[in-house]
Parts: C-alpha cells; structure tokens; sequence
C-alpha cells in the first residue's frame, strides 16, 4: 500500500448504507472507515487533521531552529525529544527528514492549498483561526523563496537564513 500500512477513509454521506458501513466493508475490505455524519464533515475532520499536522511542523521547525541558535546538536533534540512530551507523529516523520534534509515529498504548494482551506473554513463558521493564519504566512514566504516545489519541512531552509545556523544532523 506505499508508506502506510492502513489506509483510512473519513467520510460523510446520509446513505444508510454508508453510515451503517456495509456499502465501504463491501468495496474497500480491510480499510478503516469513520463515518463523521452530514455531507461535508468528512472533508471538515479531513481538514481538521491535516491543519493540526500542517501547523505542527512548522512550530518542530521553529523548536528544532531555536535549539540549534541556541548551540544544541539537533540530533540529539531529536532523541531526547522523540521519548518526551514534545514527541508527536508529526515530529517523528517531519524532524528525521529536516536532518537528513530530505525535502522532496508533498509540494508545499498543495500543504499551502491545505491550509488556506482550513482557514476558509473556520472563516465561513466565524471562528478566529491564530495558529492556522500564521503558520499559512509562514507556507507563503517559503514559497516566495522558491520552495513551493518542495516538501514543507524544507520551510527550515528559511529559519536557517534566519538564524545563522544548520539544523541537520546524524540520523
């Protein structure tokens, strides 16, 4: 199946079928289905969970970059944070990659379309979205700087120009 061994399908439909979920057990075997309700709110939790990784990475960029000013070795930030309370799935799969720098993966300009998704739908529902906001200005000057065609952890690139120092490491 690629990089994942289960693939999840979040999805939304008034069907019976679909909210029973023997129309999906039928045609996709072995997937996790959730069923979150009203046309619409699949692609809501979509959004949702793909904000919370989005605006995640940038605040491991901005972690990672501030620990490496500060003369720490980002390779060990990554082990002492990977068994404490800073670990998250988003760190494990963006910092490994930071290190390494591979910045080859999911386009920044679709990680751009995400978010500005995720903020027009907190817009539309009259809910302030600060974190979301900042992290899309953060997406736009990377790619500003030539980076669209890159992977989102590649935003390091801009918080190294900024702060004088690599953050890469062993791994």
């Amino acid at each position: 199946m690629g990089r994942h061994d289960l693939v999840e399908r979040l999805v939304a439909r008034d069907h019976p079928e679909v909210a029973a979920g023997t129309l999906f057990e039928r045609v996709h075997a072995g997937l996790k289905i959730t069923h979150f309700g009203a046309i619409g709110q699949g692609l809501a939790m979509k959004l949702i969970n793909n904000m919370l990784f989005q605006v995640n990475r940038v605040l491991i960029i901005e972690g990672l970059a501030l620990g490496a000013k500060a003369g720490l070795d980002p390779q060990q930030m990554f082990e002492t944070i990977s068994g404490t309370t800073g670990n998250s799935v988003a760190f494990q799969y963006s910092a490994p990659r930071i290190l390494k720098r591979e910045f080859d993966g999911i386009r920044m300009d679709i990680t751009f379309k995400d978010v500005e998704l995720q903020t027009q739908l907190a817009k539309a529902l009259g809910m302030p979205m600060f974190m979301a906001n900042t992290a899309l200005q953060v997406y736009q000057m990377a790619r500003a700087q030539g980076l669209g065609d890159k992977d989102g952890v590649a935003v390091v690139q801009m918080y190294e120009q900024w702060t004088g120092v690599a953050v890469e490491g062993g791994q």
